[in-house]
């Protein structure tokens, strides 16, 4: 095999290149859709109200005990 060059990374590169380098762009949302984004931020919204309402529950499981 000679004149064979390893070059791991060329097509890493090219893959990379297509990759906007903006300071407003994030490469985590770069082919994200907006209803995607609503619909994981309803979740998180959903997720998070859920766990007050647990916290508060055991919280008032916790008063309940001690007095």
């Amino acid at each position: 095999m000679s004149g064979v060059i390893f070059e791991p990374f060329e097509e890493v590169k090219r893959a990379y290149l297509a990759i906007p380098i903006t300071a407003l762009v994030s490469v985590a949302r770069q082919r994200y859709a907006q209803a995607c984004e609503a619909a994981v931020n309803e979740q998180i919204k959903y997720v998070k109200e859920s766990s007050d309402e647990e916290r508060a529950h055991t919280e008032k499981f916790i008063e309940y005990q001690v007095s």
